[in-house]
């Protein structure tokens, strides 16, 4: 009966999301934002570039004590296509609310988030999870495994809901972090380290063009933290993808040229 229930809910999820890929692909010019670009210099590069994520005046408010709680304030923040940087913070001060809103996971109180071209805080909850399946690898501090289903058919599952039907990416990216030999075990025969790293693997496995990494080496030992680290910087290198990277880990931290204290995007809040 377990077993049956599981197929029932993997397949029922699986036409829901068919359904809300195809609204997308074919009404996508309806949740483009009209002509945005934002041309800057790259200090990196010194020539002209496009934005690729752009986020203006944006607030999070949560509700506490018939008040409100304001968790983000943010006057403006960008990066180019391809840029990778670490998102340092206490714990609480929003880190993880910053990525939702960015994936629009959670939609921000006020203000407005563009990534590539695309109005993301406009987008009805179905356009914003067909365009985070096709352009988004979420990385979650909780695994979100889905207990019936295998190492690699878990990795499996998140390509064939997005409309991939060749899955031979799965085996080759969990091959790479160190489970060619456990892609046949459920994930309660895993220790909390290899099912972050299925969970990170079922983040690439659709060759996103933005990687949201929350705590991606928490719980890893240093050697295969270094290996998940360097897969990040190697597949975004890749796909020309751009990556933000939540840690509060420094040996993650100094595995990379650019990272940022929320405190000096977030003001008002956590000084």
């Amino acid at each position: 009966m377990t077993i049956f229930v599981t197929h029932f809910n993997f397949w029922y999820h699986f036409v829901i999301r068919w359904s809300e890929l195809q609204l997308y692909k074919y009404d996508n010019t309806a949740i483009s934002s009209s002509n945005w670009y934002d041309i800057h210099f790259s200090n990196k590069k010194g020539i002209l570039s496009v934005s690729f994520i752009k986020i203006d005046n944006l607030k999070k408010y949560y509700l506490k004590d018939g008040g409100k709680r304001l968790i983000l304030n943010i006057s403006h923040f960008q990066l180019e296509r391809g840029e990778q940087i670490v998102l340092m913070g206490k714990s609480g001060s929003g880190k993880s609310t910053f990525l939702h809103v960015i994936a629009g996971l959670t939609k921000a109180s006020e203000g407005a988030c563009f990534i590539n071209d695309v109005a993301i805080h406009q987008l009805s909850e179905s356009k914003c999870d067909a365009f985070r399946g096709k352009n988004i690898g979420m990385i979650f501090q909780n695994y979100h495994l889905l207990p019936g289903l295998t190492a690699l058919e878990n990795v499996q599952a998140s390509e064939i809901l997005n409309g991939n039907t060749q899955t031979t990416n799965a085996k080759e990216i969990l091959t790479r972090l160190g489970l060619a030999d456990r892609l046949n075990d459920l994930p309660e025969t895993l220790s909390a380290g290899q099912q972050q790293r299925v969970a990170i693997a079922r983040a690439l496995c659709l060759s996103p063009i933005l990687i949201l990494a929350d705590e991606p080496t928490a719980g890893l030992d240093q050697e295969n933290a270094k290996i998940v680290l360097n897969l990040l910087k190697d597949e975004c290198k890749r796909l020309n993808a751009c990556l933000i990277l939540v840690t509060h880990d420094e040996f993650a931290k100094n595995q990379f040229a650019h990272n940022i204290n929320l405190s000096e995007l977030s003001k008002g809040i956590h000084e």
